[in-house]
């Protein structure tokens, strides 16, 4: 009987995880075909039509400057198909694979109500959905290190040669993915050589052969430019250090203000529930012998990912003050994200038994009203694919383009790696503008121009004083996506 049940029990988690995971897949797939945004298109140039080692070696100094594990993969996705598409692949991958990771990552360190919750904030997690479509490292550095930190646990359990091995692996892979994966996985070494001085040679000789895999790349480590590091981050600002970043993570999503998505009443809910299971949990710890400042609880596991959730947020703070780098953002502290949303998850379970339920279930119904907000059109990225499929379809060949979002080259290659062929589009600006209707009226040719869909913008797109005669806007088409979208304005020649 109890082996019948035990199997039961099995085949009912096997299908929980695998209808999370299926539903986690779901919610990301529909944002694949996205149009390419910000630092994505660095990711597209950096393996689009270039050799392995052109790409190698675009990652070895300038603007990007990363290790090169997610790109060697997006190189290889990339020649699938349409790479504007096909280099999201591996971060959808690692997105959905990472579902799991953190149930089992929960599942070792607490139990199965905290791995099904965990689980499913991961799933449904507005923050990691994002993530997962976008065509950088952040979703494969959160698989990487969470896997890393559930097989450091289970050599901790047993000692298995097996999980030591697993570790330097998956420690030198999670560094190949992203810097901000050492910091993390750092404090996990020092933890456990303190913590379990037994293991020390075992520990130390997994960590010299991450080391040493790790060590063809360190000539290349802190080769970025400092003027894109300024021009990404900003000066450091203790102001811009609030819980409203940390918030983005969860529940909200990372380039939507919280009022937004998952709303404002809805945060505060959030909040309110994790306050709530906060004080369950120190009603709980007031009866016992072992506070959770003592040393026998700081040795357990749960005291572990609580320092791994608290690491990035604090790593972010002191490297960015260090070097003048507002680096307190939402996705520099993905490599925290599985124990967060673990030790999140543990909290919400902590309740009385017939109560168990409610708080993860709150806190699951708002990560995924966040994610059904962030997936309206107004709240996806701005789709500069469906603009230049416009102009691909109207514009006459010697028609000039005009892109007027941010006053810098990346941002017209948003638009110029979806037209075809290639126009090179020019910022807006009022030589430019000039120009191109000079040209235009020396060649017959329509303008055409991209403005950010907020008030006052047309401004800015109005012809010089001596073509308002000769040239009439007769199309004007608006893109939603957050930050107000974009407008795509046509001007014709008048006769």
């Amino acid at each position: 009987m109890n082996s019948e049940r035990q199997a039961t029990g099995r085949w009912a988690v096997a299908l929980a995880l695998a209808a999370l995971t299926a539903l986690g897949f779901l919610l990301r797939l529909r944002g694949i075909g996205q149009s390419l945004l910000g630092d994505e298109l660095f990711s597209w140039y950096d393996v689009h039509d270039q050799s392995y080692g052109q790409m190698l070696s675009r990652l070895s100094g300038g603007f990007e400057a990363n290790p090169p594990l997610w790109f060697s993969l997006a190189w290889l996705s990339g020649k699938l198909g349409d790479s504007t598409n096909w280099i999201r692949l591996p971060s959808l991958i690692a997105g959905t694979a990472l579902i799991p990771a953190v149930w089992l990552l929960a599942d070792r360190v607490f139990n199965r109500y905290a791995a099904f919750t965990a689980a499913a904030l991961t799933a449904t997690s507005a923050f990691a959905v994002f993530y997962s479509t976008e065509a950088r490292a952040y979703s494969l550095l959160a698989l990487l290190v969470c896997l890393a930190i559930v097989v450091l646990l289970a050599a901790l359990a047993d000692g298995r040669l097996r999980w030591w091995i697993a570790f330097a692996l998956l420690s030198a892979a999670a560094a190949y993915s992203h810097y901000t994966a050492i910091p993390v996985l750092l404090v996990a070494v020092i933890w456990v050589a303190v913590t379990r001085r037994d293991l020390l040679v075992p520990l130390l000789c997994s960590c010299a052969a991450s080391a040493l895999m790790f060590l063809p790349w360190v000539p290349n480590v802190g080769n970025r430019s400092d003027s894109y590091l300024r021009f990404g981050f900003g000066p450091f600002s203790a102001s811009a250090i609030k819980p409203e970043v940390l918030l983005k993570v969860l529940p909200g999503s990372p380039f939507l203000p919280l009022s937004i998505a998952p709303g404002g009443i809805a945060t505060y809910l959030f909040v309110a529930a994790l306050i709530a299971a906060s004080l369950v949990a120190l009603r709980r710890i007031a009866g016992r012998d072992t506070p959770p400042c003592s040393a026998a609880y700081l040795r357990s596991p749960p005291a572990l990912l609580i320092l791994l959730a608290l690491t990035s947020p604090l790593a972010m703070v002191i490297f960015g003050a260090s070097r003048d780098l507002n680096l307190f953002t939402p996705r520099n502290l993905t490599a925290s994200m599985p124990a967060a949303f673990v030790c999140i998850a543990a909290l919400l379970v902590k309740g009385p038994r017939r109560w168990r339920w409610l708080l993860p279930a709150v806190a699951i119904a708002i990560t995924t009203l966040a994610t059904i907000i962030a997936a309206e059109p107004r709240n996806e990225r701005p789709n500069a694919r469906a603009i230049a499929s416009q102009i691909n379809r109207s514009a006459k060949p010697a028609d000039p383009v005009l892109w007027s979002d941010q006053a810098d080259t990346i941002s017209t290659r948003r638009l110029d790696i979806y037209l075809h062929p290639p126009r090179n589009p020019q910022i807006l600006n009022s030589a430019n503008l000039e120009r191109a209707f000079a040209g235009a009226e020396r060649s017959g040719s329509d303008v055409w121009i991209v403005i950010p869909d907020v008030p006052l913008a047309h401004l800015a797109a109005v012809p010089p004083l001596r073509f308002w005669q000769k040239y009439k806007l007769t199309s004007q088409t608006r893109y939603p996506g957050f930050d107000g979208g974009l407008e795509l304005l046509k001007y014709e020649r008048n006769g």
